[in-house]
């Protein structure tokens, strides 16, 4: 399944299942599953969890300014 994490602000480092990834705006193919998903940007981190499914949009967005994850693309400010 193709994955997209993407993070405002941009060029957050990714890591899935604690392997590095690149940064964001990052795709991935995945196998449908749970995964964690940990972003930096500068000093802030945050962990969470996603659940790639089949048919679903499989795109997240993790805005560290609201400090929250949305299940679909960045919101536009």
């Amino acid at each position: 399944m193709k994955v997209k994490l993407l993070s405002v602000p941009p060029n957050a480092s990714v890591s899935l299942d604690g392997k590095e990834q690149g940064r964001t705006n990052k795709k991935l193919e995945l196998k449908p599953g749970a995964y964690s998903v940990t972003l930096r940007s500068g000093e802030k981190e945050r962990t969470f969890k996603i659940g790639v499914k089949a048919g679903a949009s499989n795109k997240w967005c993790y805005d560290f300014s609201g400090d929250q994850v949305h299940n679909s693309s960045c919101p536009v400010p």
